[in-house]
């Protein structure tokens, strides 16, 4: 009787952690790629000049592009300060993954992404997980643990 209760404990806590992990995952979908597709969308419509990308200088240029998207009134400095543009996916019993969003004109590269979050993303915009075709594509990083996704606006 006690390994039957045991094994149900364990099966609860395992289901568990899943939902929160998923949990995790789609608010990361939701309410941080979704938004700065909404923003990157928005910016664009509205004819918003772009920083300059050189291609090192990821950091300085989404927070110059952050900085131009408040000034143009799209997003406010309190918003700002919530929407990051290096998230960190905490995980319980997981090693944390931490992203890293560049935002350019008419796409959005997603850097630090693991296989299964890739996944998560790929059959939420696209429908379905193939990461060479849709609007969200990937490829394997150059660490060989990562990938990196690429999504059409």
């Amino acid at each position: 009787m006690a390994i039957v209760a045991l094994g149900v404990a364990l099966m609860s806590i395992w289901f568990g952690l899943a939902l929160i992990h998923r949990s995790i995952e789609n608010r990361l979908i939701r309410e941080v790629l979704f938004e700065w597709r909404r923003l990157g969308q928005t910016y664009a419509a509205r004819g918003g000049r772009w920083p300059v990308f050189d291609g090192s200088n990821h950091a300085v240029y989404m927070r110059e592009l952050q900085a131009r998207l408040q000034r143009e009134g799209l997003i406010s400095l309190r918003r700002a300060r919530r929407l990051s543009f290096a998230p960190r996916v905490a995980r319980i019993g997981r090693r944390d993954e931490r992203l890293f969003l560049l935002l350019l004109p008419g796409r959005m590269v997603v850097f630090g992404l693991t296989a299964r979050t890739f996944a998560r993303i790929d059959r939420q915009v696209d429908g379905a997980e193939d990461p060479a075709r849709g609007s969200f594509t990937g490829r394997p990083a150059s660490d060989g643990h990562h990938m990196i996704g690429n999504w059409q606006l």
